[in-house]
């Protein structure tokens, strides 16, 4: 990552602005872009960080306090990954508009900024069907990393604390 800005000038309310509002020029210039704040030396000194990232749906996303530049660094690498991947993680979007008891849903990714539109990735296609699409890609996610993936469908009976499961 290349050296994190510290005390950037940042365009007005940019702290209280909802990010569907923020124009494509702001986005462009501040997305997925960390920063540090210096905090003055009677409040520990060193540094938060944050990012406009999504995270927060109004403000950047604070992730966390550093005491060293190169703490704030690494904060900003790790932090700024775990969203991207969180980004890319398949979802279900279920269909309001679809008739009533059909279940119709589609797989998607959340939208790559707030003035671009999510990603669909199949569908649509009934509820059950994009949920099996789903446990599909984590399963091959794993498979790509060694690792094993339990097998349950999402809000399966039986599968877990928050899926129905009650025993």
């Amino acid at each position: 990552m290349p050296s994190l800005p510290v005390n950037p000038v940042l365009p007005p309310n940019f702290d209280s602005t909802p990010n569907e509002d923020r124009s494509s020029e702001e986005l462009d210039a501040w997305w997925d872009r960390p920063y540090a704040v210096s905090r003055p030396v009677g409040e520990g000194g060193g540094y938060t960080v944050r990012c406009l990232d999504g995270g927060a749906w109004d403000r950047p996303t604070n992730y966390g306090e550093a005491a060293t530049l190169e703490e704030a660094e690494e904060i900003a690498e790790r932090e700024l990954a775990a969203r991207r991947l969180a980004r890319s993680r398949p979802r279900l979007l279920v269909h309001k508009a679809a008739p009533a008891g059909s279940g119709w849903a589609s797989v998607v990714t959340a939208a790559p900024r707030p003035d671009q539109p999510e990603v669909v990735l199949a569908g649509p296609m009934f509820l059950e069907q994009a949920s099996d699409w789903i446990v599909q890609w984590q399963r091959a996610q794993l498979r790509a990393k060694g690792s094993a993936w339990p097998q349950m469908r999402i809000g399966s009976p039986g599968g877990g604390k928050n899926s129905g499961d009650r025993s």
